[in-house]
C-alpha cells in the first residue's frame, strides 16, 4: 500500500496505481473521464479545483511492470504525472483525489494515499 512519500520541491514526479471496478482491471474503454483535486492532508476542504486527465493519456490497458512499481508482481495500469507546479507549499502535506467516471456514468473516488496517516510532501530545495 501507498506509505507516506517526499517529492523534492520543484520535481515532476508519477502518482502510479492500479485502477479496477468488479474485480477487473480497467482499460480506456471502461472510463468516460478522470479528473483530480488536491487536498492539504488536515482538510476536506480541496486545494485546487478539480482538474480533468486525458484518459488516454493516464490508463493502461494492459497492467504495467517496470521498475517504478515495487507493490506487487502485477503492475499498475495508471500513471499520472504530476507537474511540479501543482505542489507549492513545502510546509504543507497533500492528498490526491481522483474521481473515475466509468463508461456506464458510474462514479467512484479514490484518495492517494489511502491510508488515514499518510500523505506526499515536498522536500524544499536550498541553492547556495
Amino acid at each position: 500500500m501507498f506509505d507516506s512519500q517526499v517529492v523534492v520541491e520543484d520535481s515532476t514526479f508519477s502518482i502510479l496505481m492500479r485502477v479496477h471496478a468488479n474485480g477487473l482491471n480497467l482499460q480506456q474503454a471502461d472510463l468516460s473521464a478522470i479528473a483530480y483535486k488536491i487536498f492539504y492532508s488536515d482538510s476536506e476542504t480541496p486545494h485546487t479545483d478539480e482538474t480533468a486527465l486525458t484518459v488516454s493519456a493516464v490508463i493502461y490497458d494492459t497492467l504495467q511492470r517496470d521498475g517504478r512499481w515495487s507493490e506487487d508482481n502485477s503492475g499498475y495500469n495508471m500513471k499520472h504525472d504530476v507537474a511540479h507546479t501543482v505542489l507549492t507549499d513545502p510546509t504543507r502535506k497533500y492528498k490526491f483525489e481522483y474521481k473515475f467516471t466509468l463508461a456506464d456514468s458510474k462514479e467512484f473516488i479514490q484518495r492517494i494515499p489511502a491510508k488515514q496517516d499518510t500523505y506526499i510532501s515536498l522536500l524544499p530545495v536550498s541553492w547556495s
